[in-house]
């Protein structure tokens, strides 16, 4: 056991066996592999194969050693089998074939494979080398020599040449004669069908060779195929073996060819070669050779070609001439002689002695005069094309965006179009579900079905599809609603009919197949009226070759297919078979691809298929321009004319010449001007712009000028705008539409006929009206010329306007005082210098908002910085700690919510500490109305300003006299004659002088002093009034001031302490007030630690300027706050240089 495990073998051979391949010298051992599995290696080694039976000589190799883990392959082995021994089997048997491999004495490996002999005659199947049915075509045996003096016979009798020369005169009708005449001879032999030979193994089939066929004179479908297989390689054609399921039967080469595989299992490769037009290969059903089938040699033909309708019943064809190029040769038929099975005599061909088949119109293209270089305008249209595969033009989904038209013969359906006649489109057969078709996926299958009667149908006007009457009513609504409405919007037609579909696979990939229109026939569809139906026509246009395909084949797949450039013409259109032809011919080395002759319906559109088709149709009128010449040339064709600078249109243009109905832009205006003056070019301008009125000012003023336009748009709307705006300027009458299914002639004429009888209205007086309008454009264009003046900074207005329409949305700029009359243009470049290197030096500290130096203010920036800004900041986060700790603790006691600011904390200092400071007592701060307190310190001012007047003349004595007595006598004085007046006015003067400190007191004086001691009492006694209604404002009179500066002092005081208290909520504001004349420890220790931080802030200021509007961007109270902020300069002193260098551009920017 453990000895088997050291060896492995991997062996490949042919299950079957039989005497064909041993005559062809096919392989039996494919492969022969041995594997050392020990480590150490294995010898020497003797490899012995034998065979039960006596089928083969046995087989020895000797192998000197066989290293560990290395495996070795001995073939090829070259087996002796016994021909004579396979020649002579008449059934099948089994033979045990057995490997041994031994080391000396000892067995290392054994192994007995059995193989299956066949009998002579039988073919190994699909299987295995499927080719070696080549084998059994015996075109030696000299029973074929009868069939071929038979059929010399026969050419003869017909007047042809009765020599078999193969291939020899190149005419395709000579090799179909000489097929022909074959066909008759076996035919005439009255041979008889019979199912194959028994035989009692499971693949492949016993055959009778043609021999027995033609001594016994039956056989079967393969039986006879390869009869006539045999017959036609006798005369040196290359036939075919065909095999689909259940059946084969005969194909052979009608030009000296043969493929490049032995085996060919793409079907379409030989459908291709088969098809109408191309005859490259021939077909032949030889079943109908058998009696009592009286079956033409065309009929034949034709019923053999019908085994393509369903292609997936394609099995494999076998070249034979190709066969014998790779060594399966015939069979040597068996003959009794002496008793024993012989190999009867080879007899080489001979010449000999030999009604015609129906002639085939054959087309082969020459490579002689290749097309001429493709012009540019061929380019453009190219490239104008979709080659993506959602092109339906490319990838075409038959039934699901149209109808499938059953027709036997696509040409026969476009000559009939050509000649104008039409076509009811009607539903599928009713009896379909009784054949069981209704669901029938082969177009071919339903032409055979109901071929006649379509045929019958098609010479009445009519034209089958594949859908029931109520789904093809609703998809002919589609495709007539669909097409309407492509003519509307584009102008151009987009329902065609389809004649001939390639089928295509991508990249040489078999997974998914794709069908391409060949030909696009234009049609409309006619709904008859009060039914349920439509008719097909023709337009009166060109069929298209899908140039899309010719371009996707040439690009995609090097195939150029030549001269459909022009589609080839007949009597009646196109040549349609003559196109399919061609086509073919270009794709005969694609696997699997193929020309489908079917019809479809179908809308086919291209986003630019309208640019595609002007260039396609009127390429040659649009080279009578001068600019699209060159672009065609490549070169230019024309001398251009010099380019000038534009002088300002209103010094240009004048009204009386070019009118302006609708509003009109400079650049519009311009786009008018070169219009009119013959000029060609692009407008262009995103929507709402103005083309289209700027088209109208464009018509009008050539209608104006006696000319005539023509106005294309790709899509109706545009031409819609532009018409409606021409009939609200009175315009309409002038314009005729000739476009897309509107342009009826009948509505042409009437059209035509409205516009003749037009009156012609009022004149208008529109010279002079021009002349107006010059002079106000005149007006107008100098002060437009003054925008475009530059100013003492170099911008115009205009620029400036623009500059400042561009920063609208730019956000202001605070700080900066400038003066737009006093900025020259050295300032300005000033300004946009600094704003260079702010915008520099933004970009190096980031964003503003997560700049690490935020609140310092330092400018200027050297070595020694870093180091000497450490102790400082440090010394302040002790003090911001400390002063931090003292604020929580006190903001606990007062219940203050947040004491996020500098300010608000000086606040509640300053509140805090107002008892200490003010010289009163401090419940007068916050009791009472300032209005009152007010109202006092005016009349104490007035008071004071009084005395101090009279005080300047008087002594202090002046304010115990009586001044309204003494004013009564001096009014008494003045009514007295004279001599008493005199003396009681000298009573009064008296009085006065007597306080006087400048002698006496003039009389016109006396009044004047008197009135103003008199104000000055009343003051004095509502001073006294309103201190009784405050008393408590007594202590502040007796302050050692004046009573003015003791009131306003008191009212400052208030105004401070509110402003304080406005910091903080009501809560909190009763909850200080209560605070401020108490002693506490909180409010103590706060009190030191905020001078003490004072004092730090004051003594660092000039070696740490700090701003503090930022930290409320922060959390916590102010000393925290600051205290974060101080540690993040310490974090990230390596970037102080950049931050410094940026305070300085701020600087420079604001001052």
């Amino acid at each position: 056991m453990e000895a088997q495990k050291s060896l492995a073998l991997d062996l490949a051979h042919g299950q079957s066996l039989n005497y064909a391949m041993v005559v062809s010298k096919v392989p039996f051992l494919q492969k022969f592999t041995l594997r050392n599995l020990l480590e150490e290696p294995i010898g020497p080694l003797t490899v012995t194969i034998s065979f039960s039976g006596d089928v083969a000589s046995p087989y020895e190799n000797v192998l000197a050693s066989l290293p560990g883990g290395v495996e070795v392959d001995l073939c090829p082995i070259d087996i002796a089998l016994r021909k004579e021994v396979l020649f002579s089997l008449t059934e099948a048997m089994t033979m045990d074939m057995e490997i041994l491999i031994h080391q000396e004495d000892q067995v290392l490996l054994k192994e007995v494979r059995e193989v299956e002999l066949l009998a002579y005659n039988q073919w190994q199947g699909m299987d295995t080398m499927p080719e070696v049915l080549a084998a059994f075509v015996t075109p030696n045996h000299p029973a074929i020599d009868d069939v071929l003096l038979e059929a010399a016979k026969l050419l003869k009798g017909q007047g042809d040449d009765p020599a078999f020369l193969g291939y020899q005169r190149r005419d395709i009708h000579d090799v179909r004669l000489q097929v022909h005449a074959i066909y008759t001879a076996l035919a005439r032999r009255n041979l008889k069908y019979i199912g194959p030979p028994a035989s009692f193994t499971k693949s492949g089939q016993r055959i009778r060779l043609s021999s027995e066929v033609l001594e016994k004179g039956f056989g079967t479908c393969l039986d006879l195929t390869l009869l006539m297989a045999s017959c036609l390689e006798a005369i040196s054609l290359h036939p075919l073996l065909i095999l689909i399921h259940g059946h084969a039967f005969l194909g052979f080469w009608q030009e000296e060819e043969y493929f490049t595989e032995a085996v060919i299992y793409d079907g379409s490769s030989i459908k291709k070669r088969v098809a109408e037009g191309m005859a490259y290969i021939g077909l032949l059903e030889t079943t109908v050779l058998r009696d009592g089938v009286a079956m033409t040699f065309d009929e034949a033909e034709e019923e053999a070609k019908k085994h393509f309708v369903l292609e997936e019943s394609f099995l494999l064809a076998v070249d034979v001439k190709r066969a014998r190029a790779g060594g399966i040769y015939p069979l040597p038929e068996r003959v009794f002689k002496d008793g024993h099975l012989r190999p009867a005599e080879v007899l080489e061909p001979r010449p000999l002695d030999t009604i015609g088949p129906k002639r085939k119109d054959v087309v082969r293209w020459i490579e002689e005069p290749k097309e001429p270089t493709v012009s540019k305008a061929t380019r453009w249209e190219r490239k104008l094309l979709d080659l993506s595969l959602r092109n339906q033009l490319l990838n075409y989904t038959p039934e699901r965006k149209g109808l499938s038209l059953l027709t036997k013969e696509c040409r026969s359906l476009e000559d009939a179009l050509y000649e104008g006649k039409e076509f009811l489109l009607l539903p599928r057969v009713k009896d379909q579900e009784a054949r069981g078709t209704v669901h029938a996926s082969s177009y071919k299958e339903l032409l055979l079905t109901y071929g006649d009667l379509l045929e019958e149908e098609f010479s009445q006007g009519k034209l089958r599809t594949r859908q029931d009457e109520e789904f093809l009513y609703k998809k002919l609504t589609k495709l007539y609603r669909d097409a309407k409405t492509h003519m509307e919007e584009s102008g151009a037609n987009h329902l065609f009919l389809t004649l001939g579909l390639l089928k295509w696979y991508e990249n040489g990939r078999r997974t998914k197949e794709r069908y391409a229109p060949i030909l696009l026939l234009p049609v409309e569809l006619k709904k008859k009226a009060g039914k349920q139906s439509y008719t097909l026509f023709a337009r009166d246009e060109d069929s298209l070759m899908n140039v899309t395909l010719l371009e996707k084949l040439k690009m995609d797949f090097g195939l150029d297919i030549p001269f459909l450039g022009e589609l080839p013409q007949d009597d009646k259109g196109v040549d349609v078979q003559e196109v399919f032809r061609r086509l073919r011919q270009g794709i005969l080395a694609k696997e699997g691809w193929d020309v489908l002759e079917e019809v479809h319906l179908s809308i086919f559109s291209f986003s630019k298929f309208v640019m595609w088709h002007d260039l396609k149709t009127h390429g040659e009128d649009l080279r009578k321009n001068e600019l699209i010449a060159s672009l065609m040339d490549g070169q230019l064709t024309f001398v251009p004319k010099e380019h000038t600078a534009h002088k300002p249109l209103d010094e240009t243009v004048d009204p009386r010449e070019v009118l302006l109905p609708v509003s009109t832009d400079a650049s519009q205006l311009r786009a008018v001007v070169k219009a009119l003056s013959g000029e060609s070019f692009v407008l262009h301008g995103p929507p709402g712009t103005g083309k289209s009125q700027t088209i109208t000012t464009i018509i009008a003023n050539a209608l104006y000028q006696g000319k005539k336009v023509l106005f294309v748009a790709e899509k109706m709307a545009a031409l819609s705008v532009v018409q409606r705006r021409l009939e609200q300027l009175g315009l309409g009458a002038f314009s005729l539409e000739v476009h897309s299914n509107k342009s009826k002639k009948s509505a042409i004429l009437k059209k035509l006929e409205e516009t003749v009888k037009m009156t012609q209205g009022p004149e208008v007086p529109f010279h002079k009206e021009a002349e107006r309008l010059s002079g106000l454009r005149k007006e107008l264009a100098s002060f437009v010329k003054a925008l475009y003046v530059p100013q003492t900074m170099g911008l115009s207005v205009y620029e400036l306007m623009g500059a400042l329409e561009a920063l609208k949305e730019a956000p202001s700029i605070e700080g900066m005082d400038l003066s737009y009359d006093t900025l020259t243009k050295d300032g300005l470049d000033h300004l946009l210098q600094t704003a260079r290197e702010f915008a520099s030096a933004a970009e190096a500290v980031g964003p503003y908002a997560q700049a690490p130096f935020k609140g310092l203010t330092l400018r200027t920036y050297d070595f020694t910085m870093r180091n000497s800004l450490v102790k400082p900041m440090n010394t302040l986060v002790e003090k911001s700690k400390s002063l931090g700790g003292a604020l929580d603790a006190l903001a606990n006691l007062l219940q203050l919510e947040d004491v996020a600011t500098k300010e608000k904390m000086e606040a509640l200092a300053a509140l805090l500490a107002a008892q200490k400071t003010l010289p009163y007592d401090l419940s007068l701060v916050f009791q009472g109305e300032d209005g009152e307190m007010e109202a006092l310190l005016q009349v104490v001012q007035e008071a004071g300003q009084l005395k101090e007047e009279l005080m300047g003349r008087f002594q202090e004595s002046i304010f115990q006299v009586d001044p309204q007595g003494l004013l009564e006598t001096f009014d008494k004085g003045e009514g007295q004659v004279a001599l008493f007046g005199r003396f009681t006015k000298k009573k009064v003067l008296k009085a006065l002088g007597a306080h006087s400190t400048a002698g006496p007191v003039a009389k016109d004086q006396v009044r004047p002093y008197l009135k103003a001691l008199l104000n000055y009492q009343g003051l004095l006694r509502e001073e006294e009034a309103q201190l009784e209604k405050l008393p408590s404002l007594g202590a502040v009179l007796s302050l050692p001031m004046k009573k003015a500066q003791s009131l306003a002092l008191l009212l400052e005081d208030r105004r401070i302490m509110r402003a304080h208290l406005a910091w903080f909520s009501l809560v909190e504001g009763r909850n200080i007030k209560e605070h401020v004349q108490s002693t506490c420890q909180e409010v103590e220790t706060f009190f030191a630690a905020f001078e003490d931080f004072q004092r730090t802030m004051d003594t660092y200021k000039e070696v740490l300027p700090l701003s503090f509007q930022t930290l409320d961007l922060l959390e916590g109270h102010f000393p925290w706050r600051l205290h974060d902020r101080l540690l993040t300069y310490l974090n990230n002193l390596e970037v102080l240089r950049e931050w410094t260098r940026y305070n300085e551009e701020v600087r420079k920017a604001f001052g």
